[in-house]
């Protein structure tokens, strides 16, 4: 499958802990042309030689999205818990003579589902992607908000009641990610619940995003909602039950949501 990119398409590229992706995405449309993806080399270099090829095979574009799970600085690795190795590399030295549009993996997957959402256009959608830790994104009156720093959104870190005797691996107390990230449900001993307890927490999660900024559709998506369906409707059950006002509902582009969306908010930067 060719990733060769022509005249009227956009690339999106995306590095996480586990998979790199790429995707195709014809300019203003959101029509999805070609997706695909490597593992993530444990090696720096060798994680840096597959994302040059990766943009070799879209025609390496001199102007494309790149999202990542980690935190960059100047395109250097600052931070990286499920791969501290990386920390220092400049993940960016992938891509000579080009100039990326950089966003954290969270916030590029928030913009594509929006989207394809019921508040596409110039509607306020929050995204919660639930994969091996818990992260978020923010869409406001059609516009993806990453905050001053680019750090917006870090919701797996907001304290929730149900997690309030749970150390996170970030060393905090109370964060949501400590009872609902991928990690901690793995394995089938005592499943049922935990995901009650994540699902609870969750729900206490959106109730907090609601009382700050009061959006109108909350999106779920990431691989523990795509490999237990039901969680998205226990999550939405008692978030209604906890007074959160608003329409839920599951992301749509599974695994390639950072790299579509990346790769549509490089191509809405050029319009």
């Amino acid at each position: 499958m060719s990733l060769a990119a022509a005249h009227d398409t956009v690339c999106g590229i995306e590095i996480g802990g586990t998979w790199m992706r790429a995707s195709l995405v014809e300019s203003g449309t959101h029509r999805i042309l070609d997706s695909r993806k490597v593992p993530t080399p444990s090696h720096p270099a060798q994680a840096i030689l597959e994302l040059q090829r990766l943009w070799s095979g879209a025609g390496a574009p001199e102007r494309f999205g790149f999202a990542s799970a980690a935190e960059l600085k100047s395109g250097t690795v600052t931070r990286w818990p499920s791969q501290p190795s990386f920390v220092g590399s400049n993940l960016l030295a992938a891509f000579p003579g080009a100039r990326p549009v950089c966003l954290d993996d969270a916030s590029a997957a928030a913009f594509g589902e929006h989207n394809r959402s019921s508040q596409a256009e110039c509607g306020s959608s929050i995204y919660i992607c639930v994969g091996t830790g818990v992260g978020g994104g923010l869409v406001l009156g059609g516009k993806l908000w990453a905050g001053h720093h680019g750090t917006a959104m870090d919701v797996g870190h907001i304290a929730v009641p149900s997690a309030a005797l749970t150390r996170c691996t970030c060393g905090s107390q109370g964060c949501v990610q400590a009872i609902a990230s991928g990690r901690v449900l793995g394995g089938q001993q005592g499943r049922e619940s935990r995901l009650a307890l994540a699902a609870q927490g969750l729900s206490e999660l959106m109730l907090q995003l609601t009382r700050v900024l009061d959006c109108p559709l909350f999106i779920l998506g990431g691989g523990v909602f795509d490999g237990e369906p039901s969680l998205v409707d226990e999550v939405t059950r008692r978030a209604r039950d906890l007074g959160v006002m608003a329409e839920f509902a599951r992301g749509v582009l599974g695994s390639f949501a950072g790299s579509i969306g990346v790769a549509e908010f490089a191509g809405a930067g050029k319009q």
